[in-house]
């Protein structure tokens, strides 16, 4: 069955609504799909709603982590409306909205001036920022902003107070989800990836995003050999923004079983003839 289990709405960094999400992924023959935001669950019982009767769909979130470098976790088949869910996305929220202030003050002493009333604070972050920067003109693309002011040596950075990975897989765990690494290449080039897996598989991740969009064939092959040999589900996601991004919803062709789908979910899917 062609899937997308990571995609992104206007409820965190995404320029589609959910509804606009589903509608594509029908057009486009997709069998399953889930919408994946970051650090929030806003918009899933919407799209829950709005999928039946067009295609199967998995709840989904993607929670920001970190560990000497970020670490994506996404959390499939969760219940968006658990206590643990709604805590800590409330958390995380407020968390980013601090940093955020933060780095616009920094910003600030540095002539680049950016009110909080030009943040949308429920998906605000860095590209954010840079977006706001280079409309404004203070800057000339988005890497010139990361790499003069927001990255890691710019002079307005900000670290963030994020969970742990270890954290993240409890969170989903809780909520009665299924973890799964996410975009897992970079972790793979640096040589942490079987030690990242070995650890949280400790903590209930079950799966790993090998079917990538830019993963090439040759770290494809390596990644997908490393999650068989754990037995881990591989999944299939995209990453799609809408306009915010580049990738495009079911550009992968690679396909995922009934079985494992089902898995994530949690519980027996429906699905549609397209």
């Amino acid at each position: 069955m062609r899937v997308d289990l990571h995609m992104h709405s206007n409820n965190s960094d995404g320029s589609d609504s959910v509804e606009n999400i589903i509608d594509k992924a029908v057009k486009k023959g997709l069998s399953c799909i889930s919408i994946t935001d970051h650090d929030n669950v806003n918009g899933l019982k919407r799209a829950e709603e709005y999928a039946k009767g067009k295609i199967a769909f998995i709840n989904g979130v993607e929670l920001s982590a970190y560990d000497n470098m970020e670490i994506h976790i996404l959390g499939y088949g969760i219940d968006y409306n658990s206590r643990i869910i709604i805590e800590k996305t409330h958390e995380l929220l407020n968390m980013r909205k601090t940093r955020i202030n933060k780095i616009l003050k920094r910003l600030s002493e540095e002539k680049i001036y950016i009110s909080e009333d030009e943040i949308d604070y429920s998906c605000a972050g860095r590209l954010q920022i840079a977006r706001i920067m280079v409309k404004k003109k203070y800057v000339s693309c988005v890497n010139d902003a990361f790499n003069k002011y927001l990255g890691v040596n710019g002079l307005a950075y900000i670290p963030s107070n994020r969970l742990s990975p270890v954290e993240a897989c409890n969170i989903i765990c809780e909520a009665g989800g299924t973890p799964v690494l996410a975009h897992p290449e970079k972790y793979f080039t640096q040589g942490i990836l079987c030690g990242l897996l070995d650890q949280l598989m400790q903590y209930g991740l079950r799966g790993m995003e090998c079917y990538y969009p830019s993963h090439s064939e040759e770290v494809t092959a390596k990644i997908v050999e490393i999650a068989r040999e754990r037995n881990l589900i591989e999944t299939v996601g995209c990453d799609y923004h809408g306009t915010h991004g580049v990738n495009d919803i079911g550009q992968l062709k690679n396909e995922m079983s009934k079985a494992n789908l089902e898995i994530l979910a949690g519980h027996p899917l429906e699905f549609y003839t397209n």
